[in-house]
């Protein structure tokens, strides 16, 4: 049963009927279309009222227990490494997995994977994109650092009062630049 604060989700009804408009001027004909109708009741499995899993017994176990640490990073990855399950997961359990993570890499990593049909280790997968964020996380600072040094050799030029062609002389000099790279930083940072 939901809690308080999560039983508004299901005030509305708990089977078809429920939520079905049959008309509520003629109850005959209510009644008549009600027996077209087939009524099946609904299930509604709340995933953050849930605490035990251990009754599923395919990869919906895996996912609804990794929904459940969603929010902490330390107990998904430790939940990940622990648990062999995660290494042969199907696409549409890491579909769902990349939806409620927001991990959009996941989720074009699961369609590669599809296309060459074959299972996903969700761990590797997570751990793969982490590593690919590093690594551009550190290119991209690479390339900040770089932008930044240039505009201090170019800022110290102009203080020295050289011209642009003698700053792009030493920047070509200093920092291993070809003519055309450090002409670009010189216009870049105001000669």
């Amino acid at each position: 049963m939901p809690s308080a604060k999560r039983r508004y989700l299901w005030e509305k009804g708990i089977c078809l009927h429920d939520f079905l408009d049959f008309g509520s001027e003629d109850v005959k004909l209510q009644k008549e279309l009600k027996k077209l109708v087939p009524e099946y009741p609904l299930h509604i499995l709340d995933l953050n009222e849930v605490t035990d899993y251990s009754k599923f017994q395919t990869e919906l176990r895996t996912v609804f227990e990794l929904y459940r640490c969603r929010n902490d990073k330390r107990k998904f990855r430790e939940y990940v490494e622990e648990h062999e399950e995660c290494r042969h997961l199907d696409e549409e359990s890491i579909r769902m997995i990349g939806r409620f993570t927001n991990a959009e890499k996941l989720l074009i990593r699961a369609g590669k994977d599809k296309k060459e049909e074959k299972e996903m280790d969700v761990g590797s997968a997570i751990w793969d994109i982490r590593e690919e964020g590093v690594q551009e996380g550190i290119s991209q600072g690479i390339s900040q650092g770089i932008s930044q040094g240039m505009k201090a050799l170019v800022e110290t030029c102009k203080e020295f009062g050289c011209t642009k062609e003698e700053a792009v002389a030493k920047m070509m000099e200093k920092c291993a630049l070809s003519q055309s790279e450090a002409e670009k930083y010189a216009e870049e940072y105001g000669y």
